[in-house]
């Protein structure tokens, strides 16, 4: 099959410029269009870059931040030691005077008749725990020491209640008897 074209020559010149127009404003707007969409890009890519300096340089003042956090807690604990034994200290000091005050009263105070075997004591922050054995050759010892405790005025304004342990009583030779006994009570400074 032929084809002849009965057009004029100009029509015909007149199409194929307006085709290769056609071509050009296509060329145009497709350029166009990849610039925007690569103007898109590199700006995405430009902006991810500046976010990863900026992760970057964030990393780094947190890393220096956290060695300076660690530095802290360390001077934190060293600091909740000093205050332990400072606090240990400032409680001897304040206390240094409650044994040899309450060996004096004791000493001076009890009955004739009585001996210390043992005591024991536990103390904290405002009293200390005190427990004795002793030994009598009357059972009216043991009454005066627990008298000694809970009515002398030394003794009565810093312990609130006697515990009377129980009292053995056993014979030392065929007319004297001993009777052991303990006591427990709070001393309150």
């Amino acid at each position: 099959m032929i084809k002849i074209n009965l057009l004029p020559h100009e029509i015909h010149l007149e199409t194929k410029e307006s085709s290769s127009q056609q071509d050009v404003f296509m060329l145009i707007g497709v350029g166009l269009v990849l610039l925007l969409v690569g103007s898109f890009y590199g700006f995405r890519l430009m902006k991810v870059r500046k976010l990863t300096v900026t992760r970057d340089l964030i990393q780094q003042e947190l890393n220096q931040l956290q060695t300076t956090v660690t530095q802290v807690e360390n001077l934190e604990r060293q600091r909740e030691m000093l205050n332990k034994k400072l606090g240990v200290i400032t409680s001897l000091i304040r206390n240094r005077l409650v044994y040899p005050k309450f060996m004096e009263a004791l000493s001076s105070r009890l009955p004739k008749n009585v001996w210390i075997n043992n005591m024991t004591t536990v103390s904290d922050a405002s009293s200390m725990t005190v427990n004795v054995s002793g030994v009598s050759f009357t059972n009216f010892g043991v009454a005066d020491t627990m008298d000694m405790f809970e009515k002398d005025e030394t003794f009565a304004k810093h312990i609130g209640e006697i515990n009377l342990g129980g009292i053995q009583s056993s014979v030392v030779n065929k007319n004297v008897k001993s009777f052991n006994f303990t006591l427990s009570g709070v001393y309150k400074y």
